[in-house]
């Protein structure tokens, strides 16, 4: 038989967070994914300087995710190195595409070759933005396709 004095006091509920909270791994997913767009599309419309800012955010998303790539929750993980993988490729592909320019008949295709890298890294900040929202894992994040 319950006694009359044995009560347990409600516990207020927890408001859950709105916003960015960078703490919780959803939050780190998508800004890695969103660091990551941002990168090329500031390395494909800006010139100069601001190419330096481009720099700055593609060492800030590889920061992340390299960091995060072992740690937290599995389907996170997957997120953080599928976004590290898009950035060295993308950059990679970037870098030789841009030392091609300097050959005078390879220079001339530079442009399409630009686009291809941009709509590949797009389609995969797309696809990884889309599933961190949903908090759902990227099945084959070694894969450079999607």
């Amino acid at each position: 038989m319950a006694r009359p004095d044995n009560v347990t006091p409600l516990r207020p509920r927890r408001r859950p967070r709105r916003g960015l909270d960078l703490r919780a791994p959803r939050s780190q997913v998508l800004l890695v994914h969103v660091l990551t767009g941002v990168t090329f599309a500031t390395f494909y419309f800006a010139t100069g300087a601001f190419e330096y800012i481009a720099m700055a955010l593609g060492v800030a998303a590889i920061a992340i995710a390299a960091g995060r790539r072992r740690e937290g929750m599995p389907w996170a993980c997957t997120h953080h190195e599928f976004a590290l993988r898009t950035l060295l490729f993308g950059g990679v592909a970037w870098v030789l595409v841009r030392l091609a320019s300097l050959i005078p008949m390879i220079g001339a295709y530079q442009l399409y070759a630009i686009w291809a890298i941009c709509g590949w890294v797009a389609l995969r900040v797309l696809w990884g933005f889309s599933r961190g929202v949903l908090r759902l894992p990227i099945h084959r994040p070694l894969t450079p396709l999607i």
